[in-house]
């Protein structure tokens, strides 16, 4: 009988050997994996810049600042709301298929995304309320 082979992590302890040796049996992402803290972080903070931005146009106090975006928009909000969900939501598959193979890598990413994201809200904001 031949042994097949089967793909290796570099592992430097016996219990990442076994996460490694549990990750390639199961390729599934569990629920808690989707549910992570910087994944919940992101998508709610993408989602508040969706909401407010529809909110704020429609109620004529802002404008939409991207011009890709702002040609969405000008198609109807459904358009505008699954292209913002395209924008993201394929970050936070790869992120989370990717975040057992390089846990400290990714979770450093999406937290510094997250916090770009949020600093370049609040900028955009000020300068468009207030005129800083």
């Amino acid at each position: 009988m031949a042994v097949l082979d089967r793909p290796q992590l570099e592992t430097s302890t016996v219990a990442d050997a076994v996460s490694a040796s549990a990750e390639l049996e199961n390729p599934l992402l569990s629920l808690r994996e989707w549910l992570s803290p910087e994944n919940i972080a992101l998508f709610v903070v993408c989602i508040a810049d969706l909401v407010s931005t529809l909110y704020f146009v429609h109620m004529g106090m802002a404008v939409e600042d991207n011009p890709v975006y702002r040609d969405f928009l000008s198609r109807g909000d459904g358009v505008f709301v699954g292209m913002k969900l395209l924008s993201f939501m394929p970050l936070i598959t790869v992120s989370t298929y990717y975040r057992r193979r390089r846990p400290r890598l990714i979770v450093g990413a999406m937290r510094f995304t997250v916090a770009v994201y949020v600093f370049m809200y609040v900028a955009r904001f000020f300068a468009q309320f207030y005129g800083i």
